[in-house]
């Protein structure tokens, strides 16, 4: 055998050899790696399902706030928005939206005294109204006193004040510990919040008293102290810590957060939970891949993905105002119910614990609002429009800036089309299709009352009966 052929041979032994080392290698890694993916899995869904959960009902707009009045709770979402997302100085309008908020009820003191409040996965605080607020934004809320509670302790010495500027409104917090009820849970010496003043707006017209943050610490903040669900976690109160939000199609039946578990009676029998991994702890943050509307990527988070918030607080969900905008040419903003129902589906595609790319698909049925019947002005238009209903896309415009944004923020919306369970101890998010009754009609109709303002409702009554009596001379 000459040189050049001994060379050649001992070339191809070595390449023989080398190819296989590396690859044994690499496939032990990945083998490793599925095991690992494949053990969090299973860790993740050991002993998740528990039924007999510790849960608090949500119930829509003014369901338990009985005071006979009918909100705008748009303004619910804009001013938690603007608190939650927006550093000091920095300003944005958010548009007004016909939506819906859920509400649900804890307890605070020994003995118990009742407040309605929002779960909010935005933000991290626990307050409600003081006795000690005697100004017109707190007259219409439940107040909570002190010297009534056995269980009441002040947070040091001297009393600890904030003053939160909101986007519309402010108000005066002075902090506390006491004991919280939460369902069948309780939480002692959970520092919370006393609002001493509020402004007129919004508060007056707000219809819940008060906010209990489900979301994490904001250390940036001069005052910052343990949420609900960190002092869970810290006092051993359930075995795991996470918690499940359901958010029904039907307004007449309510949601439920469940505690310590998620609720199988929630969850799509027939679809797998997936996880998906928190960014950050400074929201409950998780990556977007790629979004498309119908078949077609947008191309907004390429090449670096986008950022998303699972927000409880916000009743629909908002964007950034590029995407708004290729949102916009290809679906009607407001219409006509009958133009919405050949719209096209919008996909998130979220990246989950094994690297697999899952489609989280929203339907017109998932984001289309009815809004009620369309605002008359005369009987011409009355008779046109044959009480047709006005439709709205589910998702508003909203720039965060940097180093927060740019964020989508996913509201009760995208939570009413997943069931969504928050894994606070791993600091993970599971997706199941949420089950809901087949029943209903297409497009949700969120609001409490008509979307109509008090004149058109006259205007709209006065040719009804008109045109009730023309039907009955003509006949």
């Amino acid at each position: 055998m000459n040189r050049y052929n001994t060379s050649r041979v001992i070339i191809a032994l070595f390449t023989f050899y080398w190819s296989f080392i590396p690859c044994d290698g690499l496939t032990n890694k990945v083998k490793s790696e599925i095991s690992a993916k494949v053990a969090l899995e299973a860790a993740l869904n050991n002993n998740l399902f528990y039924s007999n959960a510790p849960k608090v009902e949500l119930h829509i707009n003014d369901t338990l706030y009985n005071s006979g009045k009918h909100f705008d709770t748009g303004i619910i979402s804009r001013w938690l928005t603007h608190n939650k997302y927006f550093k000091d100085g920095d300003t944005q309008t958010l548009e007004n939206f016909q939506n819906s908020q859920y509400f649900g009820k804890i307890q605070i003191g020994t003995p118990p005294k009742e407040f309605v409040v929002i779960f909010d996965t935005g933000s991290s605080s626990l307050w409600i109204p003081s006795v000690e607020c005697r100004n017109a934004g707190c007259n219409p809320h439940s107040k909570f006193d002190p010297a009534r509670s056995s269980t009441f302790s002040k947070l040091g010495d001297d009393p600890i004040e904030t003053f939160i500027q909101y986007g519309t409104g402010s108000c005066i917090i002075r902090y506390g510990k006491e004991t919280i009820r939460v369902g069948h849970l309780t939480v002692n010496d959970q520092p919370f919040g006393m609002a001493i003043e509020e402004s007129i707006e919004p508060f007056a017209d707000l219809p819940f008293d008060g906010l209990v943050g489900l979301g994490f610490p904001d250390n940036s903040k001069i005052i910052s102290f343990s949420s609900i669900v960190d002092n869970i976690k810290h006092q051993g109160i359930l075995n795991r810590n996470i918690f499940s939000v359901y958010i029904p199609r039907d307004k007449n039946s309510p949601g439920s957060i469940s505690f310590g578990g998620a609720d199988p009676k929630f969850i799509d029998s027939e679809d797998k939970i997936t996880w998906h991994k928190v960014l950050t702890t400074d929201y409950w943050e998780i990556e977007i891949v790629d979004i498309k509307i119908g078949r077609k990527s947008v191309g907004n988070c390429k090449p670096n993905g986008c950022k998303a918030v699972i927000d409880t607080g916000s009743s629909v969900s908002t964007v950034p105002s590029n995407f708004m905008n290729i949102l916009a040419s290809e679906i009607p903003m407001q219409s006509s119910c009958n133009n919405y129902y050949n719209s096209p589906s919008i996909t998130f595609l979220m990246r989950d614990i094994n690297d697999q790319l899952i489609e989280m698909k929203m339907e017109p049925q998932d984001y289309v609002i009815d809004e009620g019947i369309k605002q008359v002005e005369s009987i011409g238009e009355f008779l046109s429009s044959l009480q047709e209903h006005i439709c709205s896309v589910g998702f508003i415009t909203l720039d965060i800036p940097p180093p927060r944004g740019p964020l989508f923020v996913l509201g009760n919306n995208f939570i009413r089309k997943y069931y969504s369970i928050f894994d606070r101890d791993n600091l993970y998010i599971g997706f199941a299709r949420a089950k809901h009754s087949s029943s209903g009609p297409l497009f949700l109709s969120l609001s409490s009352s008509p979307a109509i303002n008090s004149h058109s409702y006259h205007i709209n009554n006065f040719i009804m009966v008109l045109a009730l009596i023309l039907v009955i001379i003509y006949t």
